[in-house]
Parts: structure tokens; C-alpha cells; sequence
């Protein structure tokens, strides 16, 4: 494992203009277009992106009161940009979530959602599937995989008890009932893309969140709790949007020519003062050099867009649980064996009949997310 993290961290990101060579390359009769190949593999359509990208825009001025709390919350006026990761300011630092306590959390996370959530932690703790030491071989992180043959997950975490390893540990394992509910389905239908990767692990995380804050009996352990909550709306809202921002300009100022550090760097901090405006004290103008995501070879172009897309999506899963009442597990599961089979459009067609190439969709997900940035703001 840490092999593979060093031989990532080697490989040449700029690989722009050699992608722009080869799309010359693979079509003659009419440009190949650098976002048509991450849709492809995403298996969604232009209008799809613009669509949520639009809705993100929209939203800006209201999403942009999440790091406008995080500063409040940090008793500063800005936000310095490492602000952006850091812990909770009202979280007792010295406190350790055990593993078994972690499980027995998410867990109850999981069968508030559905008991048959709650049997694949049973069993991937009972087979010993779980592999969460602390050793000096292993890196930090988490990631969860699935064996072809056997069709059986398995999640490698290093699990050092904090409260941010615990939402981890519930991410990995929304990721590995994903892959156990299509265990019988053929190989040719469970291979599915990163816009529908993030869904079961995205929604297994906001179970986790509501049972926290269910559990929060003062005033600042709902601080605590909601503190997470404004990381991702920053996150997936704010940044990622300002990823795709970068990443587009590179591409089209690369098919001119080869751009210097210092050019990188304007292009980074013109994408982030448009998507953070007042809110930072200053832009992180080298995210391009330090963000691995930016540095990952081979087909993963625009490493970033799926992140707010998968966010999104599972949030509008998640609310529609009181929606669909009994049905809803029926749904869910639905969806997931799907997400191998089908474009992203088709699979929401389907399955919740809406047309996400509209902005309107991602518009019923967001208004999700700044009711809870209302309720939080209450709380401060």
C-alpha cells in the first residue's frame, strides 16, 4: 500500500497536453472535446454537469455561510484556508472513539435506516473483514475493495479513534454494502462509475451524522455535531466546484501552450476567489501543487465533479426515507444493484422519475443542505 501511494505521488499529473494530443488522435471527424472522456466514464451527459454546476453557482452566496460559521464557530472574521480541515473547536480534543465503539455507533446508525443495514456490519465484523490496526506499514486513510471471485468487501482502514475516523470507518462500510448488495449480479454489471460511487457511502455517513446529533444532549455537542456538516457543504458546494473552475481553465489555456507555476497558481486563485469570495482571509493559490487529486495519471481527468454530484444525490436518497416510508429499502436497493447498469440519468429516471440534466433536481438537494446551515445557524 504505501508503494502504491509513492508511485502516485511520483507519476506526472501534467499529463493535459498529452490528453489533448490524444483526443486529436481518437476522433477524425470532429473534435473530441478534454470533459467529453470524464463524462463517458461517468456516464453522464454535458447537460447533466452544467446542470449541477449551475445550481452550485446559484447557491453560492447561501452556501457560503458554512465556512462563514466555521469562522464564526474558530472566533475569527475569516477563515484562514488550512482552516478548512481542521477539527471541531468544540470537540474534546483528548477524546478517543474505541473501535468497538465506533462500530457499535454505526451500527445504530445503520439499522435506524434498516435492519438489514445493520446485518452487514454484523457480519463484517463477525468474518473479521474490517482491517483497522495501526501498523508501520500502513499508511493513514481508508479504502474499501471487493474480491472478484468471492464477491466479499473488505475495508482497510487505519483507525486511530478520532471523531473523523469513525465517519470514515461508516463511509468504508457504505461503500462495502454497496458492493454486497450486487454480489450476485455478473462481473459486467457491478463495475460503476464514480458519480454512483459515492452513493451508499455518502448516505451511510449521514446516517451516522443524525444519529450523533440525536445522541447530542448540550448545546455544544450540536455544535460539535453540526461542525462536520459545514466541512461538507464547504467541501462539495465550495471546493470541488472550484476544482472543476481550475481544472477547466487549465485545460483550455494547455491547448495553447505549456503554462508555468506562477500562471497555475493565478488560474488556482482566480477559481477560488470566485467560489470562496470574502470568506478566506487568503486563497490557497498552490492547491494545485500539494492536491493529489490533481496528480493522479491515466483517465482520471477532472477527479472532482463526481464528489458534489455523489453528495448531492445521496442527500435527496437520504430525505426521501419518510418520502417512501416501508418502500424505502426496496428503493434503495433498487438504485444501488443499478448503479453497474445504468447511465446516472436513466438510473434516477427510474427509480425516483426525475430528469437531473435539470437544474431543478440539484436545486431540491441544496435546499436540503441550507435548511440545515439554517438550523445550525440558529444553534450559533
Amino acid at each position: 500500500m504505501p508503494l502504491i501511494q509513492s508511485q502516485k505521488r511520483k507519476s506526472p499529473k501534467w499529463k493535459v497536453g498529452w490528453r489533448h494530443e490524444v483526443n486529436k488522435k481518437r476522433s477524425h471527424k470532429k473534435p473530441l472535446h478534454y470533459l467529453d472522456t470524464p463524462l463517458h466514464v461517468n456516464r453522464i451527459e454535458q447537460a447533466t454537469l452544467e446542470a449541477l454546476m449551475e445550481a452550485c453557482c446559484k447557491n453560492l452566496e447561501e452556501t457560503r455561510k458554512a465556512p462563514a460559521m466555521m469562522a464564526k464557530l474558530l472566533k475569527k472574521s475569516q477563515l484562514d484556508s488550512w482552516d478548512l480541515l481542521a477539527p471541531s473547536p468544540l470537540g474534546d480534543t483528548g477524546k478517543q472513539t474505541s473501535f468497538n465503539e465506533a462500530i457499535c455507533l454505526i451500527r445504530e446508525a445503520f439499522a435506524d435506516v434498516d435492519p438489514q443495514m445493520a446485518d452487514f456490519v454484523d457480519l463484517m465484523v463477525k468474518n473479521q473483514w474490517i482491517e483497522g490496526r495501526v501498523l508501520p506499514n500502513k499508511t493513514t486513510g481508508a479504502y474499501c475493495t471487493n474480491f472478484p471471485k468471492t464477491k466479499e468487501p473488505r475495508v482497510y482502514v487505519t483507525y486511530l479513534g478520532s471523531d473523523q475516523d469513525v465517519s470514515t470507518l461508516a463511509h468504508e462500510l457504505g461503500h462495502g454494502f454497496h458492493a454486497w448488495v450486487m454480489r450476485d449480479l455478473p462481473r459486467a454489471q457491478i463495475n460503476y462509475p464514480m458519480t454512483l460511487a459515492e452513493t451508499a457511502s455518502v448516505f451511510a455517513e449521514t446516517a451516522l451524522r443524525e444519529i450523533l446529533l440525536k445522541k447530542a444532549s448540550t448545546h455544544e455537542e450540536k455544535l460539535d455535531c453540526a461542525w462536520s456538516n459545514l466541512e461538507s457543504s464547504s467541501a462539495f458546494l465550495i471546493n470541488i466546484p472550484a476544482r472543476f473552475d481550475f481544472e477547466k481553465s487549465f485545460y483550455d489555456k494547455r491547448a495553447e501552450r505549456a503554462l508555468n507555476p506562477q500562471e497555475l497558481s493565478e488560474l488556482m486563485n482566480k477559481a477560488w476567489t470566485k467560489w470562496y469570495g470574502p470568506v478566506l482571509s487568503k486563497n490557497d493559490d498552490l492547491f494545485w501543487a500539494h492536491k493529489l487529486h490533481f496528480s493522479i495519471a491515466g483517465d482520471q481527468s477532472f477527479y472532482n465533479f463526481p464528489y458534489t454530484f455523489g453528495y448531492l444525490f445521496s442527500l435527496s436518497l437520504y430525505a426521501r426515507r419518510k418520502e417512501l416510508g416501508s418502500d424505502f429499502m426496496k428503493a434503495y436497493l433498487g438504485i444501488l444493484r443499478d448503479t453497474g447498469r445504468m447511465t446516472a440519468e436513466d438510473l434516477i429516471q427510474k427509480h425516483l422519475d426525475e430528469d437531473i440534466r435539470k437544474p431543478q433536481f440539484w436545486q431540491k438537494s441544496i435546499d436540503l443542505v441550507l435548511q440545515k446551515l439554517n438550523r445550525i445557524a440558529a444553534l450559533t
